[in-house]
């Protein structure tokens, strides 16, 4: 496939089309590696015949993930946990300006919006002089009852960390997150997170998050601490 190794031409193919076990990339990574073959010179046509896809539809909604605002990219995932946001949501999100995305992206994780509702509050910004509050506020006003989930929003500023964290794949960042949260507050448990490159996530319901709000003020630096602990094991080194 034009643009990309053969490695990474085997592990696009192991993510998508399939639902078995945990897949290679992330719906992002998917649409960054698309994206590398079509600056290659590759045609969506082409590309959909390489990864055993029927038609150009699918590219297209891989394609427009690249047009999330940089703070909610990482929230993107196959299907729904509590700390991100499927795929197929993502899509129709990112019609939606920037500023909008990240709003409203919030309120999907506070307040585990579906698709159809996502589909009408664009619709809605789109066709009126709504702000997007509002149309937020008209999708859940549709509902019997609204349950509201907790989320911890943080930031990733050292550069060093950030250089390490591109470099690799969405499950092994994830997979730090959890184990660094967990050695701040190992007595935490059924909760979600979801590590980006420059930003993560942390979302619980009810007073699951509470050990860790009493550690707030200096939550994103013992984050990054245990991170680059745990980036020092011989299997990474950022030395």
């Amino acid at each position: 496939m034009r643009g990309l190794s053969a490695e990474e031409y085997k592990y696009l193919l192991l993510s998508v089309g399939t639902h078995k076990g945990k897949r290679h990339l992330s719906p992002l990574e998917v649409a960054e590696k698309l994206n590398e073959s079509i600056k290659s010179g590759a045609s969506y046509k082409e590309i959909a015949g390489a990864i055993q896809l029927d038609g150009t539809t699918m590219i297209t909604r891989f394609i427009r993930l690249l047009d999330l605002h940089p703070d909610i990219k990482h929230l993107v995932n196959w299907g729904r946990t509590d700390a991100t946001i499927p795929f197929s949501i993502c899509s129709e999100l990112a019609k939606l300006n920037k500023e909008d995305q990240v709003i409203v992206s919030k309120s999907i994780l506070e307040n585990n919006m579906n698709k159809s509702e996502v589909i009408q509050i664009v619709q809605l910004r789109k066709r009126s002089s709504q702000t997007i509050d509002q149309c937020i506020e008209s999708a859940l006003r549709m509902r019997p009852s609204i349950t509201k989930l907790h989320i911890i929003l943080g930031a990733i500023n050292s550069e060093k960390l950030i250089i390490f964290l591109s470099s690799i794949t969405q499950n092994i960042r994830d997979d730090l997150l959890k184990q660094a949260i967990l050695e701040i507050a190992p007595e935490l448990s059924n909760f979600s997170c979801r590590l980006g490159i420059k930003k993560f996530t942390i979302v619980g319901k009810g007073n699951v998050l509470a050990p860790l709000l009493k550690v707030k003020d200096n939550l994103e630096s013992r984050i990054q601490e245990s991170l680059f602990q745990r980036t020092e094991k011989p299997c990474f080194n950022i030395q």
